[in-house]
């Protein structure tokens, strides 16, 4: 499986440390996790909803990430009409964090519930396998907030 993040350069790491430090949909503070998504162009809307001011993010890179087809899944099997709620989501991921089962979660976007974003546990022993393929600038075309 292939997936995308986009991020600040200095942020391309896959530890986690981001939503460690400030949560995030399916983590509350205190809990490691990578979020990517299952195309680039939903990664693009995921960073876009995510700024604090709606402007243009400056200095982003987009990582290719490969998810080898060995490693753990879980998929999410919650309530579809709850996911806006975001204590509803930490709760399934924070759970899912704590069981350690999978390395990987497969969870529907808010933004596009038929499309997916994909979670990966960097604690977890499978998310060594887990590699970046591709790393290059990325630049968002300012007519998306016009």
């Amino acid at each position: 499986m292939y997936v995308w993040r986009l991020c600040k350069a200095e942020h391309e790491d896959l530890s986690g440390t981001g939503a460690f430090i400030y949560g995030g949909r399916w983590n509350s503070e205190g809990h490691n996790v990578v979020y990517t998504a299952s195309h680039l162009s939903l990664a693009c809307l995921e960073s876009l909803v995510g700024l604090p001011q709606l402007r243009i993010p400056k200095s982003f890179i987009f990582l290719k990430i490969y998810i080898p087809p060995e490693t753990d899944v879980t998929e999410f099997k919650g309530d579809l009409t709850q996911i806006r709620k975001k204590d509803y989501c930490q709760k399934i991921g924070n759970a899912w964090l704590i069981q350690g089962d999978s390395a990987v979660f497969v969870v529907p976007s808010v933004i596009i519930p038929q499309e997916n974003n994909v979670l990966i546990n960097p604690r977890h022993p499978d998310a060594k396998k887990i590699q970046v393929l591709e790393k290059a600038p990325f630049e968002f075309d300012p007519r998306l907030l016009r």
